[in-house]
């Protein structure tokens, strides 16, 4: 019989990138067991004395933990030693070797997740510039993004923007619609990206938009379909813009590829 694990998942903060982390590393695991036990906001002596109450009650508890105060982070680690609780911190070996490597000393604060302040601040900002650059809005500003993604219609450009900036990215998004020219000549800063797809997917996904097929007849004609789709791709071949094929594919793979050609944008600067 396997053993059930009592996985604490504790922050001082919001819990999201212990959470993320643990998550990441269980799914790694086939069979694995998890009772997932999630504590954010433990930033109190008292609220770790609770924590220890309901941990110590399996033996087969596991403490994972961000907890950026040092002086619960060691309250803590005294805690587990004295119930003999297994206990990891989910980024102090990051922290320990980035330290080792550049004599830079980690910092200490009362202030549970000042360190999350930054990059919350930064996908705010990312949100704004997403929402007020969406469907070509704006687009003598485009150069600002750091990611532009070209497609028709329907080819998931508004939801990997919003999914892209969650994760701190600006991005911008054009439609390109036939007999329309897209001016990309003062899009030099960012990585462009063209959004392509199957035709008959395409169909499919525009003939559920009921009310934009009685706008606009031949929108979910395949006819047209095709012929928006080889206008768009000779666009990318002659601006020599990357693509993604979006067909069938989750949010999160389409942004997980236009990430991939981001970083070697940057990678080759």
């Amino acid at each position: 019989m396997e053993k059930v694990v009592d996985l604490y998942l504790v922050s001082d903060s919001s819990g999201e990138t212990v959470t993320a982390v643990a998550r990441s590393v269980c799914v790694r695991f086939e069979g694995l067991d998890v009772r997932e036990k999630i504590w954010p906001l433990v930033n109190s002596k008292k609220r770790l004395d609770d924590l220890m109450r309901s941990a110590s009650k399996n033996k087969n508890s596991i403490i994972l933990y961000t907890v950026f105060n040092i002086d619960l982070e060691q309250h803590l680690l005294d805690m587990c030693k004295n119930y003999n609780i297994r206990c990891i911190s989910a980024i102090g070996h990051i922290m320990d070797f980035i330290s080792t490597i550049t004599g830079s000393m980690r910092i200490s604060s009362g202030i549970p997740g000042i360190q999350h302040k930054a990059i919350y601040e930064k996908a705010i900002e990312s949100i704004s510039f997403s929402i007020s650059h969406d469907d070509g809005k704006l687009a003598h500003e485009c150069d600002n993004a750091d990611i532009v993604l070209l497609g028709v219609s329907r080819t998931s450009k508004s939801p990997t923007s919003a999914y892209l900036a969650q994760k701190g990215y600006k991005v911008a998004n054009i439609p390109i619609i036939q007999g329309i020219t897209v001016n990309l000549e003062k899009i030099t800063n960012p990585l462009i990206v063209g959004f392509t797809i199957s035709p008959y997917i395409l169909m499919h996904i525009r003939s559920s938009r009921g009310g934009m097929k009685l706008a606009y007849a031949s929108y979910s004609d395949i006819r047209t379909i095709k012929s928006e789709i080889v206008d768009a791709e000779k666009l990318f071949m002659e601006k020599e813009i990357p693509t993604v094929d979006v067909s069938l594919k989750a949010i999160e793979e389409i942004a997980a590829e236009v990430l991939k050609l981001y970083f070697n944008k940057i990678r080759k600067r």
